[in-house]
């Protein structure tokens, strides 16, 4: 047996594999940075994505929540028809591979929020619309049992107001939590 040429041979191999695990570990590497770059483009994409919910909030074409008076129905006539968290969506899986728990948890509860938040909005002008019916019914038959329905939905109405309140807060506070996060 030649030594020179097994020598040679296992030389070559284990520089073969040595180059193979170089090139894998590179790999991986340049892997791992563009999914860095991801995620960090996928925070500057939500970030933008809450300002604009709260610009939209500020906007003059919806009835501030916040100027609810007590005892009194949102008259506000918003409707989300659109999907408003476009980068969150689009995203989701990305979202589940942010390494920061608490950033992760965070993200998640505040689109939470802000979805409860316009379906709230949302079923509260189904409510007003009923109302409105009802009432304008009322005024043409002063039938007892329309007044009463009517007044049930006033009552459902500032009930849910006060849940409006409520949520808005929360997706305020969630939302400053997450911005102060990213």
């Amino acid at each position: 047996m030649n030594w020179h040429n097994l020598a040679s041979t296992l030389l070559g191999a284990m520089l073969t594999f040595s180059g193979i695990l170089l090139t894998r570990a590179l790999d991986i590497r340049k892997q791992r940075l563009n999914q860095e770059k991801l995620i960090e483009a996928l925070l500057q994409g939500i970030r933008d994505e809450i300002h604009g919910l709260f610009e939209l909030s500020k906007n003059g074409s919806v009835h501030p929540i916040d100027a609810i008076d007590d005892e009194k129905p949102y008259e506000g006539h918003f409707t989300a028809s659109q999907d408003y968290f476009t980068v969150y969506h689009k995203n989701v899986s990305l979202v589940l591979q942010i390494n920061d728990t608490n950033l992760r948890r965070s993200i998640i509860q505040t689109y939470a929020r802000a979805k409860g938040l316009l379906d709230t909005i949302s079923m509260n002008r189904s409510y007003l619309e009923r109302y409105y019916f009802l009432q304008s019914t009322f005024l043409k038959t002063k039938e007892p049992s329309v007044q009463a329905e009517a007044e049930a939905y006033h009552r459902t109405l500032i009930q849910t107001a006060a849940q409006l309140k409520r949520m808005q807060i929360g997706f305020k506070n969630s939302s400053n939590d997450l911005l102060s996060r990213l």
